[in-house]
């Protein structure tokens, strides 16, 4: 499952997010693996 990966991704990023003290810390790394969620999306539907 090619969606697996980037669920993983993003929940690694937020339970690294959420026990940082740093909430934009959060919110970057959160628009940091969409992006690349999208940039992979485009690459398969390409």
């Amino acid at each position: 499952m090619p969606f697996a990966i980037p669920a993983v991704a993003a929940f690694v990023g937020w339970l690294y997010g959420f026990f940082s003290s740093d909430a934009i810390k959060m919110l970057v790394w959160l628009l940091v693996i969409a992006m690349l969620f999208a940039m992979a999306y485009t690459f398969v539907k390409a």
